[in-house]
């Protein structure tokens, strides 16, 4: 029976071991770099993005290999039945002619090669748009690597955030706690009411509330992240708090605004896209102008087609020769293609305007942003020596029977408040110079 029980609780112990080594492996820690590198590398726009890229480049290839000769090749047997007629010195036209009996074999091959020389450098300027398309694709590449990138520092920081602010919470339920033995032992010696003790109680309750709430946050955070990094859904990411947070330096509004109207690759794709739009002006203008090409046809027959009449037989024969032709009709329907190619560049401009004015303004907004960031930071620094010693004194003098137990427990929330305060003030100037950074392309 004893033995029976011992292997019954070695074996849940063995039980135990596991299920706490395996819930143990559901917990990752991450720097912030590496869950940058690890969503990017996961990023499902960023791969439609190469995607887009690789299909403009073959876009641009097939262009440039439509530039090139039309080179064909063409090989053909015809077998003929031989009941065909044989007429020798047959008079035509007063004269003998003698007509060679139809080989009952007939062989046609021939080369043909043929180029457009000059159709109004719509070709040239058809490549020279796939090329701009491809960079412009590329430049849409590289703003979104610059969008996801920020948004997976913001979603990092924003996890990090709710994870302190529950450490905040909890240190001072724990403080509360503490209150509610001493409200307790006071209680016991006659020097305090049951009230006191039951407004400790709610405030722990309070907070405990606010704890719950904050604990449903770091849930759906790290839910989130776990998507946006493309790790499974059960894995807990642990931040990795070392050099998370770092004292930041003052910034060069002018110097950003700069940097971003030269640097940020959506304003380089509005540049090839304005580009992209004058090359059409140029396409639909070279419609009106004629197609002149050439051609090389050699051929190796037999019979031979172009064999004359009579004794004489050749196997092979060759042709070269220069076409031009002429859309008459389209000098006046391509007029309304080239109006569209110049609405398009009217269009195009003021996209690159209008962009530019966004950039200005959210480069501006993200500087208001990270400026106030550093301004409460400093702010907070006085707040929370202010409450610490608001709550040392409101401690003592409760305890000296001058104050009540409300304004100890006012004391203690002012210096969560304000803990808080500093905690999202230092976060968010991180997250608001991240934004900063990215709006300037740095």
């Amino acid at each position: 029976m004893l033995v029976h029980v011992f292997k019954k609780t070695m074996a849940i112990a063995l039980l135990l071991v596991f299920m706490t080594g395996a819930f143990a492996q559901q917990v990752k820690k991450l720097t912030i770099d590496e869950a940058v590198d690890l969503g990017m590398s996961y990023n499902k726009q960023l791969k439609a993005s190469k995607a887009i890229v690789g299909a403009s480049d073959a876009k641009y290839k097939q262009y440039l290999g439509m530039l090139a000769p039309a080179v064909s090749i063409n090989s053909s047997i015809t077998h003929n039945s031989d009941n065909l007629p044989f007429y020798d010195n047959a008079p035509i036209f007063g004269t003998n002619i003698t007509f060679p009996a139809t080989a009952y074999n007939y062989y046609l091959n021939s080369l043909n090669i043929s180029q457009v020389v000059f159709a109004g450098l719509r070709g040239w300027n058809t490549l020279a748009m796939t090329k701009e398309q491809t960079r412009a694709a590329q430049y849409d590449l590289a703003a979104d690597k610059l969008t996801v990138k920020n948004n997976i520092i913001v979603a990092y920081y924003n996890h990090y955030k709710l994870i302190e602010s529950k450490k905040v919470v909890d240190e001072n339920i724990k403080v509360l706690q503490q209150r509610l033995k001493d409200a307790q032992n006071l209680q016991t010696v006659g020097m305090a009411l049951k009230n006191d003790v039951l407004q400790v109680q709610l405030s722990i309750s309070n907070l405990q509330q606010s704890a719950a709430e904050v604990q449903s946050g770091i849930d759906v955070s790290n839910y989130n992240l776990d998507v946006m990094l493309g790790l499974p859904d059960s894995i807990r990411i642990e931040i990795e708090e070392s050099g998370l947070l770092t004292d930041k330096a003052e910034f060069d509004l002018g110097n950003g605004l700069k940097n971003a109207l030269v640097r940020r690759p959506e304003v380089k794709a509005a540049d090839m896209r304005l580009d992209i739009s004058h090359k059409q002006l140029k396409i639909a203008r070279g419609m009106y102008s004629p197609v002149i090409s050439g051609a090389f046809n050699y051929v190796y027959n037999e019979p031979n087609q172009r064999e004359f009449i009579g004794p004489v037989e050749f196997k092979y024969a060759w042709d070269i020769g220069v076409r031009l032709s002429w859309n008459v009709t389209g000098l006046f329907t391509n007029q309304f293609q080239t109006k569209e190619a110049k609405l398009n560049i009217q269009q195009a401009e003021a996209q690159h305007d209008q962009l530019t004015d966004n950039i200005k303004m959210e480069v501006n907004s993200n500087f208001a942003a990270y400026k106030l960031a550093l301004d409460k930071i400093e702010l907070n620094k006085e707040s929370i020596a202010q409450a610490v010693e608001n709550q040392r004194m409101s401690k003592d003098q409760y305890q000296n029977g001058i104050k009540n137990i409300t304004d100890m427990l006012n004391a203690d929330n002012l210096v969560i408040v304000s803990e808080i305060n500093m905690l999202n003030a230092r976060i968010d100037a991180e997250i608001a110079y991240a934004k900063l950074l990215k709006s300037t392309a740095n």
